[in-house]
């Protein structure tokens, strides 16, 4: 939520906010993918534990 917030703020230069945007996607889509494969059956949930 900080990152969308700093994002948002017009004070922040374009690429800073793009710099943090890119910070916060890629775990993002690792979560996302990792969540897909599991309830899509290709991998075990319980593996990385």
């Amino acid at each position: 939520m900080v990152a969308v917030l700093f994002a948002l703020v017009p004070a922040v230069e374009s690429a800073s906010s793009r710099l943090v945007g890119a910070a916060v996607l890629v775990p993002f889509l690792l979560t996302f993918g990792w969540d897909w494969l599991a309830v899509s059956g290709r991998i075990d949930p319980d593996s990385a534990r």
